[in-house]
């Protein structure tokens, strides 16, 4: 018994000293340089990339091991990034013992810190091809040169990895995303039959960032992380999620499904979970600057819940199915600029496969209550369809509007439509149902905002059409009454009002009395106008006005055609009464800029009734009676009459057959002064003609010649809006007209063939007229005629000779 245990004790002795020197052996055999001679050739031989390790080594003591250390992978030709991978340690330890038994039990996987960069650009991607096709056989992707090359033996174990960043820069899409600090420890069991593997553990990322063009999303505050159970088939390419939970912003998704043949090709199923969570964890989510500018006063309150299945689209389909729901409850808040509250009982979003149907219940918009529907389907080409129902209040409107002034509103609009259409193609959108104006009044307690009293009518749309139907508009004692059609409506207002063709509105308007100095009150200074919106569309269309009142101004019978575009009314083939007379003409107001519309008129007007006219435009009344045609073109600028007179300015003729003057004071000073007793203040008057032009607020006039008694009168001069007068005044007298005063006397001296000639300045005002001899023009003629008198006497005396 000794002896046997002696001998077993030498050879146990034996064999202790031949591993250890076996040990010892390989330790020094295997050095680093060795190791990185070995491993670096067969990694560039299988890689299409060129590796850099600064150190590799391998251990025995504690189970078998590789560890690499600085291990760098090039990036392929043409792309941005210096490196692909970069690793600061690979450490791979197996357990020795059960190598003996054909088991591969990994003792230690630690892989990190490191990068990697992926990038991809109009060219490709930089990952395709880092595995060396193997030219002798078919072409394999990459997964199937991964499944190859796993050995056909059991392993299990623990892998680790630690501080990786993970990136990708699209540069064809202008997209970016990049995980950084990714962290996670799984366990893994590979079975030789039919090679399937198991892996369950976590992955956390610490930060990170994802980048659009118009979107970014700091991952900061998410801190997502995936607790995973993952079942693989290796040779059939298959991935079954038993659980997974994916958290981030500390809301939990509970995702499970499976997938087969990852590609192209990949067939998926994958369900997806949500328990009801609160919607304040979805919108932290979302930048700040989009969730300030849609929800000023913080993201709605409420809650989401969702159970979702994805699976992959049918053969030669580009979209997954989805079917499942999503529900939104309680929804509470405020949205936009104006900060509309609002409040949703329910949001109910149904999936199913290729539509996309979402409903509302109880939902209020600013105290209106709102209800809608709207469905999407083939994702592919999407069609969307809906539908809008909802009676808004004025007064409700008032306040959502925060209008700043104080209005006695009343009357309501009802809103019932639905559409149907191309989502990519908006021009192809129909919508139908109506607009229904019910007695809208809106009526400020400033005064100098035109008073809406009864607003009523409907707008009925068809298609992309729409029609005006039973329009009126009543405000004081004027009504404005349309009807008409407004085609191609529905693409300009889905538009956007822009990037389209305008719609064109034909109408017709008729008024039986419109006062428009009531409507547009003058000196309108208020900055608060009522809520009338002034679209840019283009119309055309007649008018018929029987009575109308303008600056004061009664006008009857008015009937033209109206044409609006680019911000122009014109106005054409104007006929109607005004003064007593008749006026043809047109007419154009340039909108462009809505503070002070520019416009232009031409008209004329066949015997109007000159006292009229006179004092309504020049504050000359009371002087000239009888009917007048007025041919003239007028413009100027703004909306109140002030401004309307600081800037007319006009041109054109007068004539007048007969008529009268009365009350003309400087005339009776004058016949005084001048002992003439035929100029009188009031008389007839004959075949007036007159050129005129008004400027910088005075009406000037040239060649402004009548009769009256036999005395001729030629008129040159201005009279501003103000009274001001500046004329120069000729008259013609007969000179046996002049009686027993003293230009009688000197007749001939200061007349001519046709009679006395006197010229006069006649300056100050209405009021205040002041009236002096021209004494240069007055000279200049005695001059004249002395001259010639005194040339006739001399031949007189000369012939008697």
């Amino acid at each position: 018994m000794n002896r046997l245990i002696r001998v077993v004790l030498i050879l146990a002795g034996t064999l202790a000293v031949a591993f250890v020197l076996a040990l010892v052996f390989a330790r020094l055999y295997f050095t680093d340089e060795k190791i990185l001679a070995t491993v670096r050739p067969q990694l560039e031989q299988n890689l299409n990339r060129e590796i850099d390790i600064q150190s590799a080594k391998i251990s025995f003591w504690g189970g078998l091991g590789v560890r690499l250390e600085q291990v760098t992978l090039g990036n392929a030709p043409g792309f941005t990034r210096p490196v692909f991978l970069h690793l600061d340690e690979l450490d791979v330890k197996v357990r020795f013992w059960p190598l003996l038994s054909g088991d591969v039990v990994l003792d230690r996987v630690l892989i990190g810190p490191g990068e990697l960069r992926l990038e991809r650009d109009a060219h490709g991607n930089n990952w395709t091809n880092i595995v060396k096709p193997d030219t002798t056989t078919v072409p394999v992707t990459p997964v199937d040169s991964a499944i190859a090359a796993l050995p056909r033996i059991p392993v299990a174990g623990d892998m680790e990895f630690i501080g990786i960043t993970v990136s990708l820069d699209d540069y064809a899409a202008e997209t970016s995303f990049e995980l950084a600090q990714t962290n996670g420890r799984l366990e893994l069991t590979a079975q030789e039959e039919e090679l399937t593997a198991r892996a369950h553990g976590r992955i956390t990322v610490d930060s990170g960032k994802f980048h659009t063009g118009t979107f970014d999303l700091d991952l900061t505050k998410a801190r997502p992380g995936l607790d995973f159970d993952l079942r693989m088939g290796l040779m059939d390419k298959s991935f079954a999620w038993e659980q997974a939970t994916l958290t981030a912003f500390g809301i939990p998704v509970t995702l499970s499904g499976t997938l087969k043949n990852p590609g192209d090709s990949a067939v998926y199923a994958i369900e997806i979970m949500i328990e009801q969570t609160a919607l304040g964890r979805i919108f932290d989510i979302l930048p700040d600057t989009l969730r300030s500018t849609v929800f000023p006063d913080g993201p709605p309150t409420g809650e989401l819940q969702a159970e979702v299945g994805i699976s992959s689209p049918p053969p030669g389909g580009t979209f997954p199915y989805a079917e499942g729901k999503i529900l939104l409850s309680n929804l509470n808040g405020s949205l936009g600029e104006r900060k509309l509250p609002f409040a949703i009982g329910g949001l109910d979003i149904r999936l199913n496969k290729t539509v996309a149907s979402v409903t509302t219940q109880s939902m209020n918009v600013a105290d209106i209550p709102v209800s809608a529907n709207v469905a999407v389907d083939q994702f592919a080409s999407p069609n969307v369809s809906g539908g809008i129902n909802c009676t808004i209040e004025m007064a409700r409107l008032v306040n959502v509007l925060k209008y700043p002034g104080t209005a006695e509103t009343g009357g309501q609009i009802a809103i019932a439509l639905s559409g149907f259409g191309a989502l990519k193609n908006w021009q192809t959108m129909s919508v139908n149902g109506q607009v229904a104006l019910q007695n809208v009044r809106w009526r400020s307690a400033d005064t100098t905002v035109m008073p809406l009293d009864d607003v009523s009518g409907m707008i009925r749309f068809t298609g992309r059409e729409a029609s005006v139907e039973r329009f009126t508009l009543r405000s004081g004692p004027s009504t404005v009454e349309i009807k008409g059609r407004i085609h191609e409506l529905v693409p300009y207002l889905l538009h956007g009002f822009k990037d389209v063709a305008k719609p064109r509105f034909d109408f017709e308007l008729h008024s039986p009395f419109i006062d428009l100095d009531q409507m547009f009150p003058e000196d309108d200074t208020s900055s608060v106008p009522p809520p009338l919106p002034l679209v840019d569309m283009i119309a055309e269309g007649v008018m018929q006005v029987d009575s109308a009142v303008y600056f004061g101004v009664p006008f009857g019978g008015v009937t033209g055609r109206i044409t609006y575009a680019d911000w122009i009314l014109a106005i054409s083939e104007i006929n109607g009464r005004v003064y007593g007379g008749t006026m043809t003409g047109n007419a154009q107001v340039d909108f462009t800029d809505f503070t002070r519309p520019v416009f232009e008129l031409k008209t004329e007007s066949q015997q109007i009734e000159a006292n009229e006219f006179l004092s309504d435009f020049t504050g000359f009344g009371g002087h000239l009676f009888g009917r007048i045609n007025l041919s003239g073109t007028f413009g100027g600028a703004g909306v109140e009459g002030g401004d309307v007179f600081r800037s007319l300015t006009a041109t054109g003729d007068v004539t007048m057959r007969e008529g009268r003057f009365a009350g003309l004071a400087f005339l009776s000073t004058l016949a005084g002064r001048a002992q003439i007793a035929d100029i009188k203040d009031s008389g007839p008057i004959k075949d007036m003609t007159a050129h005129y032009w008004i400027e910088q607020g005075r009406l000037y006039c040239r060649d402004w010649r009548f009769t009256s008694e036999g005395i001729m009168y030629d008129i040159a001069g201005s009279v501003g809006f103000d009274g001001s007068l500046d004329y120069r005044v000729q008259l013609q007298l007969p000179k046996q007209g002049g009686g027993s005063g003293l230009l009688s006397q000197l007749g001939d001296l200061f007349g001519g063939a046709g009679g006395i000639a006197l010229d006069l300045a006649l300056t100050g005002t209405y009021a205040n007229p002041v009236i002096a001899l021209d004494t240069k023009n007055n000279r200049r003629r005695f001059e004249d005629n002395l001259r010639d008198n005194a040339k006739n006497l001399l031949d007189q005396t000369r012939r008697r000779k």
